[in-house]
């Protein structure tokens, strides 16, 4: 069942290209994984193990399951929190704003916060953070200065 899959992703993801490469996988596979507004199917079988999504656009479904493809699953939306469950770890994040995708600003964000007691090494635990996706010329053109070189590179 599954629909997005690489070895080499899967290795870097491990940290064996190194800690940088990991942990910008582990940041945007966080993105994809918590800026959306898809819901999980009620429908979706709990004997098949896999994740049903329901999203405004293809796109936020094709997302939103590549995420959970490589092991950044997004389980449940409650009130204020979104549970996730991230290579086999549970994680709770708390939902303090949603900025929703219009035409006019081309991107989405949420600002979220990790609650759940989590690993003590992750530096972004408990920090409120500003995620953001959308059409790549308008992040592209919001990136901090000095950018280029990681611009190319991508």
């Amino acid at each position: 069942d599954l629909t997005f899959g690489d070895p080499s992703l899967f290795r870097h993801l491990r940290g064996t290209e190194g800690p940088n490469q990991a942990q910008a996988l582990h940041r945007f596979f966080t993105v994809l994984a918590l800026c959306h507004t898809a819901v999980v199917d009620e429908g979706s079988s709990s004997e098949s193990k896999r994740i049903i999504y329901k999203a405004e656009s293809p796109d936020e479904k094709a997302l939103v399951g590549a995420a959970a493809d490589v092991g950044f699953a997004f389980l449940r939306r409650q009130r204020t929190t979104i549970t996730l469950s991230v290579l086999g770890e549970e994680q709770t994040w708390e939902q303090l704003q949603i900025l929703a995708f219009d035409s006019t600003r081309k991107r989405m964000s949420v600002v979220v916060r990790r609650v759940d007691e989590g690993k003590s090494n992750d530096p972004t635990h408990g920090h409120v953070l500003l995620m953001t996706k959308g059409a790549d010329n308008v992040i592209m053109e919001r990136l901090a200065p000095g950018q280029d070189e990681k611009i190319r590179k991508t």
